[in-house]
């Protein structure tokens, strides 16, 4: 039923189906390159970012040394302007440990560099005001401030030991981000893969329908036309499917069979002719003999119309004397019908007087009759 219905399709659907299927293939594979590129570019991001923040953590160190430094500017200063100097370089170094700080909770890297930046600022915020309180004892009293060096040395030691948590959570986040990348791109790519080999697959296949339903309706065409060419008539294509090369095989059939029904019409009338050319050709030597006796019928007809024309010869003769004797005749028919003329006119004196004889016999009848 479904090969039925498929094969009943026309071209035009068939070639359709085919460019869908490639579409659909294509779309699918174009889809899952965009994710895999759109999530690429997060995790590039990411790796932005943590190279961000791994370059402020690197400041943080450098602004934790730094202030140490202006302590010991500060502590060792030989003059109030190397005093002042050192007091205003622990403010911008405090300010921007601060903000260096806070710049890497604001890159948002996740929870674990947050909580390790979180973990850290009690430690930083003890170490900035230690150094704040020594610098302010030192213009004081320098020899207090000196003996107050070892307290800020053991918050320098323990930022120092915290500290670089804050680095180690942003490599793991980078790490991460890092391998999050790998393996998306290694999903994308097998998906790809899969896709690309299912659609090759899909698209081998339809193909493959498409072109046995479309070749082998057309070679059985083909080889009932070369039949048809050689002067055999009794092939079959036997494609009964409704599209285009159904519709002209059917169209194919139907010729093959008017053209079988037109030679058995004309088998049927040679073998009509035949038997009338038997006859013609019977009745031909009918003619031959009968022209055979004609041309004797001639012969004889010709010795005949030889001795006719003797015998008319013959009567010409004849014929001539029989004119001297009609004239003659007639001369005298001529006398005949003078004496005739004149026996009539006797005639009619004869009956003249015959009349009178009679009525002189009635009256003789009369007077015998009186007497």
């Amino acid at each position: 039923m479904v090969r039925s219905m498929w094969s009943d399709r026309p071209l035009g659907v068939k070639l359709a189906a085919l460019v869908a299927a490639g579409a659909v293939a294509l779309g699918v594979f174009a889809l899952i390159t965009v994710q895999a590129l759109q999530a690429t570019g997060d995790r590039v991001a990411e790796l932005l970012q943590s190279n961000r923040a791994t370059g402020e953590a690197l400041e943080a160190d450098m602004m934790h040394d730094a202030v140490r430094g202006d302590v010991l500017a500060a502590l060792l200063s030989s003059s109030d302007a190397d005093y002042r100097s050192a007091v205003a370089d622990l403010a911008d170094h405090s300010a921007s440990f601060r903000e260096i700080l806070a710049a890497v909770t604001g890159e948002g890297l996740g929870a674990e560099v947050t909580a390790a930046v979180e973990a850290v600022t009690p430690d930083v915020e003890a170490y900035l005001v230690s150094a704040d309180q020594i610098i302010a004892l030192a213009g004081v009293d320098r020899a207090a401030a000196s003996a107050a060096y070892p307290q800020f040395a053991v918050a320098f030691a323990a930022l120092e030991e915290s500290l670089p948590s804050v680095g180690e959570a942003i490599a793991a986040e980078a790490a991460a981000a890092e391998q999050q990348t790998t393996e998306q791109r290694g999903t994308a790519i097998t998906l790809a893969l899969i896709v690309a080999a299912v659609g090759v697959a899909v698209l081998s296949a339809l193909g493959w329908v498409v072109t046995r339903s479309v070749v082998r309706p057309l070679k059985r065409v083909g080889a009932v036309l070369v039949a048809l060419a050689d002067g055999d008539l009794r092939g079959s294509v036997g494609v009964d499917s409704k599209d285009e090369v159904g519709r002209m095989a059917a169209a194919l059939e139907a010729s093959m069979a008017t053209m079988r029904s037109v030679m058995t019409a004309i088998g049927d009338s040679s073998t009509t002719l035949a038997s009338a050319t038997e006859q013609l050709s019977a009745s031909a030597q009918d003619m031959a003999r009968l022209a055979d006796e004609s041309s004797a019928q001639s012969g004889i007809v010709a010795t005949a119309a030889g001795q006719v024309s003797t015998n008319v010869q013959t009567v010409s003769a004849g014929s001539e004397q029989m004119g001297s004797s009609i004239r003659e005749i007639a001369q005298n028919a001529t006398e005949v019908a003078h004496v005739a003329a004149q026996a009539v006119e006797v005639a009619d004196a004869t009956t003249a007087t015959v009349a009178k004889l009679g009525e002189s016999s009635l009256e003789i009848a009369s007077v015998v009759k009186v007497i």
